[in-house]
């Protein structure tokens, strides 16, 4: 890896930057169109891919109509 790039997420910093901008587990399953047990695995998982963690960095805020 390239020593400019910032280091991966957490698995705790990516909870944080997804509930920090409104989203549940379930929501974002909704809004990736994948299942909850995926969205646990990318979090959960400390060797992910950089572009999850890209992924999680650039979500917006949630949409009222997935908040429960």
């Amino acid at each position: 890896m390239h020593s400019d790039y910032p280091p991966l997420l957490s698995p705790d910093e990516a909870k944080d930057d997804i509930h920090r901008k409104g989203w549940k587990i379930v929501s974002l399953a909704q809004w990736w169109d994948v299942s909850t047990v995926y969205v646990s695995r990318i979090i959960n998982d400390p060797n992910r891919k950089r572009h999850w963690d890209d992924a999680i960095r650039g979500l917006p805020h949630c949409p009222r109509n997935l908040r429960s």
